[in-house]
């Protein structure tokens, strides 16, 4: 009789596990990063923004929330070119999740993990075409999108930085 009910308590788990995974698709689905899109279709997708954090003529950067996420999103010349995801509880991720985040921001491409050996707090991907990096902390519980614009503006910044702290020296 245990024999049985070992049969039937697995085909049950094997009946549920695909709802299971249903489910988290679902509540991540309508949440995906668009990299490229500007601020009136990001507010469509997303809703109003909760909060402004910088803004200028060049980059902007705005607070969103939708089906339990924050999405931190930078607009530079009114485009997006970086998302950061996290959810609003402080939840990690699952895999499901991070592979539909991936999924949903290919464009058709293919994501090579560059997640380097003996790392096991950060995994990291670049789209074949490297227009668009993704970055999963795992300690911070974000999943962060990079386009190769916001890359190089970043470095820019940075580089101006390091040149103004350093000039008279």
């Amino acid at each position: 009789m245990s024999a049985l009910l070992h049969y039937a308590r697995k085909a049950s788990e094997a009946r549920a596990a695909p709802i299971t995974i249903l489910l988290i698709l679902l509540s991540v689905a309508p949440i995906y990063a668009r990299i490229g899109e500007t601020e009136a279709q990001i507010q469509k997708r997303y809703g109003k923004c909760l909060k402004v954090i910088g803004d200028s003529s060049v980059q902007r950067a705005m607070i969103y929330t939708a089906n339990g996420y924050l999405i931190l999103v930078v607009y530079l010349d009114g485009t997006s070119e970086s998302e950061v995801f996290r959810k609003e509880n402080g939840a990690p991720f699952s895999s499901d999740e991070v592979r539909l985040l991936l999924q949903n921001n290919s464009g058709g491409k293919t994501w090579t993990d560059m997640t380097k050996k003996g790392v096991t707090d950060i995994q990291e991907w670049w789209r074949d075409d490297t227009k668009l990096t993704a970055v999963h902390e795992l300690l911070a519980n974000r999943i962060l999108f990079r386009s190769e614009k916001f890359m190089q503006r970043a470095a820019a910044i940075s580089k101006d930085e390091a040149t103004r702290k350093m000039k008279g020296f």
